[in-house]
């Protein structure tokens, strides 16, 4: 058999081979429709008939894994595709989806009593979003109570000023309440920051078997990170 020939049927042979492979259909899932910045999401590849694939999430980076996971460090809408691919590539095929990553804004309290250094546990934090509110006790954003190492805090929240309340029982079961007539603010939220503040909390003491905790302070603490 001469070169020339075995050089024949060598290309039929590939062309033959390459008329085989099906063509692709690429298609793929997202592990979640909220997504928040620095939030792990994993796409799930459900594509048929692929041999390879590429990634590309729509904010520069891309991945040839199978099924893969990434993290948005910015709030925006992303166009993620998927591209499957033959053995030899010369049959694709490719499907987009558009997700929104949302930002993550979290605001961290450590309620400490004023003028020491003792943490206060089982102590009720509340924010609203303006002083109405505050003082109506109407439409509260959030409410967390603080742990063991006097921690209260709120997650997914908007970049904005939040007006803060503190409420506790006492030993007896009667409530009481803080800065029923104050109202303390924090600063601006820094978007995708987790804000820190101190809240510093004193008693007052009205009635036999019943307190009062009133804020005394609140400052920052840490730079926001």
């Amino acid at each position: 058999m001469n070169r020339r020939k075995l050089i024949s049927i060598l290309g039929f042979i590939l062309i033959l081979l390459s008329s085989c492979q099906k063509e692709p259909t690429a298609s793929f899932s997202v592990s979640d429709s909220n997504i928040r910045t620095n939030d792990t999401v994993y796409f799930t590849n459900t594509s048929t008939d692929g041999f390879s694939y590429l990634w590309d999430f729509g904010d520069g980076s891309t991945s040839n894994t199978r099924n893969p996971f990434h993290i948005y460090s910015e709030d925006n809408s992303y166009n993620v595709s998927l591209t499957a691919m033959s053995a030899n590539e010369n049959k694709t095929d490719k499907a987009t989806q558009l997700i929104t990553v949302a930002h993550q804004t979290d605001l961290l309290f450590h309620v400490v009593y004023y003028g020491t250094s003792t943490l206060v546990n089982n102590c009720y934090v509340r924010i609203y979003t303006n002083k109405d509110d505050y003082t109506t006790g109407n439409n509260r954003v959030g409410i967390d109570t603080t742990d063991n190492s006097g921690i209260a805090r709120f997650n997914g929240l908007e970049p904005i000023k939040y007006y803060v309340s503190a409420f506790r029982f006492s030993d007896n079961g009667s409530g009481y309440w803080s800065n029923t007539n104050l109202a303390y603010v924090t600063s601006t939220l820094e978007k995708n920051k987790l804000n820190q503040y101190v809240l510093y909390v004193a008693h007052i003491y009205k009635n036999k078997g019943r307190n009062e905790l009133i804020i005394k302070g609140i400052s920052p603490i840490l730079p926001s990170i």
